[in-house]
């Protein structure tokens, strides 16, 4: 091919962004490896133009979750090959960042939290601003939320006069989350209509072709919303529960719920590119709203508010199920689709937590809750017909994961 090998190996790369994004991470790594092969056949391993494959492959997600430290030793030997002054010396921090979030990942957060605070000096405010919101989530899984906030805060104070800032909208949603965990009720509802008024949730929905549209970053503006409306129904059902207990504030939740549902059955409707991109939000979403229903059921039990837990049970898990069950990525060295191992582990502690629930509430000799009962107990009847198709599918799919 007449086509530099720079430019065949950056195409390369590019698919293998989207494809990562689509949650298809066969092609993602197989793309990537054919980027690498192509930078190390024209260049070779230790040219400053190989450097960029050694990164995309040390950050790779999946990759990362089935040999972190094969992905370790990858990053480190991108971070030996980086001259900060030679023309790939730009790499530097993104180098630093990739192996603070690789420690995060692996459970070191102390060590990313120092990596990435090494990061700041000489960055640019958008850099810098990058690195803060990276800060804030270490310390919001650490449960320190005024740190987190206090990153968030300094975030955006570094992007208030950037117009070419492009996750705002994902800022000021973290930031009342953080406000709702801080119990300042008024300053999380102002941060998340903040960040709902930053998004069009009326936008058309297009599918991400990869072969059409190689930029990993566009992503249809109607699932950013949608992530931001479970933020902020989340913070509205954290100051019902911890902060005040009052009415209003379960009702709120269970409305924005509702409206991330509808949005959730619109993108059902679009193309198959479209669905396959409703990654964790599609089913937290389903269980937060199922918790919300349950709650009112709890404080004014009737008919409507118990055919109306039922009802999103079987929705979301029915949605859950056929998501999982669809699921087209090959097996890589034995092993199974993220997600697969993820939903199966779930299944798990859902039946061991209902059924430990079950056996106890038994013995405790006290009057039964009828209609609780009945729902753990349909609820662990579902969980284990869930388990046993999905259980089917890996048999059938995947046999090695048996052996």
């Amino acid at each position: 091919s007449s086509t530099p090998p720079a430019y065949r190996a950056l195409g390369h790369e590019r698919l293998a962004a989207c494809y990562d994004r689509l949650g298809d991470s066969e092609k993602s790594l197989d793309h990537y490896r054919q980027g690498r092969a192509i930078r190390f056949a024209a260049f070779g391993p230790t040219h400053p133009n190989s450097l960029i494959s050694y990164l995309h492959l040390g950050r790779h997600p999946w990759l990362r979750q089935q040999a972190p430290d094969s992905c370790r030793q990858l990053l480190e030997t991108a971070a030996r090959l980086c001259d900060p002054e030679g023309p790939q010396g730009y790499l530097a921090p993104v180098i630093q960042n990739a192996l603070a979030q690789h420690a995060r990942y692996t459970g070191a957060p102390e060590e990313a939290i120092r990596r990435l605070r090494a990061t700041l000096p000489g960055a640019s405010p958008r850099g810098q601003a990058g690195t803060y919101i990276n800060l804030g989530g270490i310390y919001k899984e650490l449960g320190q939320w005024q740190n987190a906030l206090a990153c968030l805060e300094q975030a955006r104070a570094l992007t208030r006069k950037d117009p070419g800032f492009r996750y705002g909208a994902m800022l000021w949603s973290g930031i009342g989350l953080m406000q709702a965990r801080l119990g300042r009720a008024e300053a999380a509802i102002r941060a998340h209509q903040t960040a709902l008024n930053l998004t069009q949730a009326g936008t058309p929905l297009e599918p991400l072709d990869p072969t059409q549209n190689p930029d990993p970053e566009a992503f249809p503006a109607t699932q950013e919303h949608l992530g931001h409306l479970e933020r902020k129904a989340q913070s509205l059902l954290i100051l019902y529960e911890r902060v005040r207990p009052e009415p209003v504030w379960l009702d709120a939740a269970s409305a924005t719920y509702d409206q991330a549902l509808d949005l959730i059955r619109e993108m059902q409707q679009q193309s198959q590119s479209t669905r396959q991109i409703l990654t964790a939000e599609y089913r937290s979403i389903f269980e937060g709203a199922i918790r919300c229903a349950w709650l009112r059921y709890q404080k004014a039990p009737s008919e409507r508010e118990a055919a109306r837990v039922l009802q999103l049970m079987a929705e979301g898990q029915a949605a859950s199920l056929r998501k999982h069950l669809q699921e087209s990525r090959a097996v890589i060295a034995g092993g199974i689709p993220d997600s697969l191992r993820r939903q199966l582990t779930r299944l798990d502690a859902e039946i061991g937590f209902l059924t430990e629930r079950i056996h106890s509430h038994r013995l405790s000799g006290q009057a039964p809750d009828a209609a609780g009962l009945q729902y753990s107990q349909d609820r662990l009847f579902a969980l284990k017909e869930s388990r046993r198709a999905l259980l089917a599918h890996l048999a059938e799919k995947h046999p090695r994961f048996f052996q």
